[in-house]
């Protein structure tokens, strides 16, 4: 079985890495075209650098679902080992294989896989909810194609949506009915866990945001508020993130952005902003990829000695 585990996995990535290579040389041209002056060239290295870093937040937010606790050392080199490696696999076809993989080399942590299901879970729900706070947000607090009054709707209803999330409790006091789903589905992970994983999601996008205005201001010298412009990237990539079968939103996320960006700028300096972030998220992700292969722990991983699991237990099974 770990043998097969084993080459399921070495699969997955050199697929991933043949469908990466691809984009990249499909894009080529038209990423040489862009007018890349010493500004646009500085301000893209230096977002890549930031969104690979800002991955590690994504991964501590996933570990801390897995475990139920604060991971300890060996936990979370294990837990961004995973997650690195298997986040490459988003750009299979399909946009699931990347969860497909910490799936299976979740294992590594000596959980079960209900509760890697419902780390899972946690994740898609987590991430769709803090991009929905932040440009709701944004959208409130700046001007914007989307109204004040639309988007202090969404605010609220992302708030509310956030508490229940957070605490539980709240939510079966407001629906009893729900207490006995709940105690099925997550067990005794609810709480401060999520409430822990929500907030570095928070942070992760609100990072994205930023890296995402700051592009925009780099290539087309539009001098839009930074968040304004990250509102808009994150809606679109919200867009390319629900998509089924887009292979890490891979056009879906670029049509969006050329609808959302229409009176921004013109076509070609929108495309050009798609383009660069598209670009800089690839390498992003395989940056972080090869990074993980810095950790000691071998891979494909075996489960960890009982004493390095430390303060959590597994109370899914």
């Amino acid at each position: 079985m770990r043998r097969t585990l084993q080459w399921l996995g070495v699969g997955i990535v050199i697929l991933s890495l043949y469908y990466v290579g691809r984009s990249l040389v499909g894009h080529f041209d038209q990423v040489l075209a862009l007018e890349w002056g010493p500004r646009a060239i500085a301000v893209t290295m230096v977002a890549t650098i930031v969104y690979t870093c800002s991955l590690v937040v994504l991964a501590v937010s996933w570990t801390v679902i897995v475990v139920a606790a604060l991971p300890d050392g060996r936990q979370l080199a294990i837990a961004t080992r995973i997650y690195a490696r298997s986040g490459i696999a988003k750009y299979l076809p399909g946009n699931i294989f990347h969860l497909v993989g910490r799936q299976v080399l979740g294992r590594a942590l000596g959980v079960s896989q209900a509760r890697l299901a419902v780390a899972t879970a946690a994740e898609i729900a987590l991430s769709l909810l803090s991009v929905w706070l932040v440009a709701a947000a944004v959208f409130v607090a700046l001007p914007g194609p989307v109204s004040r009054g639309l988007g202090l709707l969404a605010l609220v209803l992302g708030a509310l949506a956030a508490i229940a999330f957070v605490s539980p409790s709240l939510l079966c006091w407001i629906a009893p009915w729900t207490a006995p789903i709940l105690d099925r589905v997550v067990g005794d992970a609810r709480g401060a866990e999520f409430g822990l994983a929500l907030a570095l999601n928070l942070a992760f996008f609100l990072c994205l945001g930023v890296i995402a205005g700051g592009v925009f201001r780099a290539l087309t010298g539009e001098a839009l508020p930074l968040m304004q412009v990250g509102a808009v990237y994150l809606s679109a990539w919200l867009a390319g993130y629900i998509v089924p079968g887009a292979s890490g939103g891979l056009g879906v996320r670029e049509a969006a952005l050329l609808v959302l960006m229409d009176d921004a700028a013109g076509e070609s300096a929108v495309l050009a902003f798609a383009l660069a972030m598209r670009v800089q998220s690839i390498l992003g992700d395989l940056i972080f990829f090869a990074a993980s292969y810095a950790f000691p722990a071998p891979w494909p991983p075996t489960p960890c000695h009982p004493k390095s699991q430390g303060r959590h237990h597994d109370r899914s099974s």
